[in-house]
C-alpha cells in the first residue's frame, strides 16, 4: 500500500520539483533568488527583493510557497506563487488563489494537488470550456496533479490543456 504524504512532504516535492522547472524555463533570464515556505505574510517577510515588489505592504496573505526571480537584465523582482493541497482542489481553493493572483500579479501562479481538481471544478473548466475563473492579468493560474506513485506530474491533468506543453518540455 502506497504511503499518504504529509503537507510537508509535499511541499518538498514541490519545491524541488519547482526549482528545476524555474532553472530550466527561466534560467536564462532571471536569477533564482529564493524558493522558500513563507513563514509569515508576503509584506513582513524579511527579503530585501522581495521589497523591490509592487505594492507588497498590501500583500497579507502567506501563499504555500513562494519563489522570488529577479530579472538579469532590468533588474525587476517577479513572484511565483504556489499553493498545495491533499484533496482536491475546489471553488472555495481557487477563489483564494484568484485573491492571490489579482493582488500580487504574480509570474506564475500553480496549484498543486494529490486529487487534481473537483468533479465539478474540472466539468466547469475543461468540459464547459469557462477558463475565465482562472484568469489573472493576461495570465491563468495552472493546476496540476502529483502522482506519488509515478513520482512526477500527471499530464492529463494540467490545467489549462494549453499550458501541457509548457509544463512538461
Amino acid at each position: 500500500m502506497e504511503k499518504k504524504l504529509t503537507k510537508q512532504e509535499f511541499g518538498k516535492i514541490i519545491k524541488d520539483w519547482l526549482e528545476k522547472f524555474l532553472v530550466n524555463k527561466y534560467g536564462k533570464d532571471y536569477d533564482i533568488i529564493s524558493i522558500d515556505f513563507p513563514a509569515r505574510t508576503l509584506n513582513l517577510l524579511n527579503n530585501n527583493e522581495i521589497k523591490k515588489v509592487k505594492n507588497i505592504s498590501f500583500f497579507s496573505f502567506k501563499p504555500d510557497l513562494v519563489g522570488i526571480l529577479k530579472n538579469k537584465r532590468s533588474g525587476s523582482v517577479e513572484l511565483v506563487i504556489i499553493n498545495r493541497e491533499l484533496r482536491s482542489i475546489g471553488l472555495r481553493e481557487l477563489g483564494e488563489m484568484q485573491c492571490y493572483c489579482r493582488l500580487a500579479k504574480p509570474f506564475l501562479a500553480m496549484w498543486f494537488s494529490l486529487q487534481g481538481l473537483a468533479g465539478p471544478i474540472d466539468r466547469l473548466i475543461n468540459h464547459n470550456k469557462k477558463e475565465g475563473i482562472l484568469e489573472y492579468n493576461d495570465k491563468k493560474i495552472i493546476i496540476l496533479r502529483w502522482d506519488n506513485f509515478k513520482k512526477q506530474i500527471d499530464k492529463f491533468s494540467i490545467t489549462p490543456v494549453e499550458y501541457r506543453n509548457f509544463i512538461l518540455s
